[in-house]
């Protein structure tokens, strides 16, 4: 297994799980918040927070690659209702238990997720204010000649991202 973020370079810690934790402020040529890659690697998120990451490339949160799968997910113990914004009454904001990603940015494709002969499966996730410069506010799905790219998104919230296309499929791998 591979995983890297931030600074781009491999960190030699295997990771398979991380629960109600932050990947936050980091940047990357590739996978601002988490680069992860290889065929066998699983990475399940489960109440995370992916925050204002950049990467000059692609994959401003996420960039999931080779075969890789990537989960993003409400914790086991969560609601079962999906999503929802902040509320606010009374000057208390409630904030419902949902992973997020949001706030990331990529300088070509995939502001929050950039998916590259990977796996992503999104469920019980925020998505907001994410940006591209090229395609993909949100996810741009690219297949290879291995695999052929896969993003899977339910019981989500989607707002708030930028105009170009939110959802965007790659071309098909010559």
């Amino acid at each position: 297994m591979n995983f890297r973020g931030g600074s781009g370079t491999s960190s030699g810690i295997p990771v398979g799980d991380l629960n109600a934790g932050r990947l936050t402020f980091n940047q990357a040529d590739l996978g601002g918040g988490a680069y992860v890659t290889g065929p066998s690697t699983r990475l399940m998120l489960e109440d995370v927070i992916i925050d204002a990451n950049s990467a000059n490339d692609d994959g401003g949160g996420l960039f999931v690659n080779d075969r890789a799968l990537v989960e993003m997910r409400r914790g086991p113990t969560g609601p079962t209702a999906p999503c929802q914004p902040s509320q606010s009454s009374a000057g208390i904001t409630t904030i419902p238990r949902c992973s997020r990603l949001r706030n990331n940015t990529a300088g070509r494709r995939g502001g929050a997720a950039f998916v590259d002969g990977g796996e992503l499966s999104v469920d019980f996730t925020q998505i907001s204010g994410n940006d591209a410069s090229s395609f993909g506010s949100v996810v741009n799905v690219r297949g290879t000649e291995d695999h052929p790219g896969q993003a899977t998104f339910s019981n989500s919230l989607v707002f708030g991202n930028s105009a170009i296309p939110c959802f965007m499929p790659g071309p098909t791998p010559i």
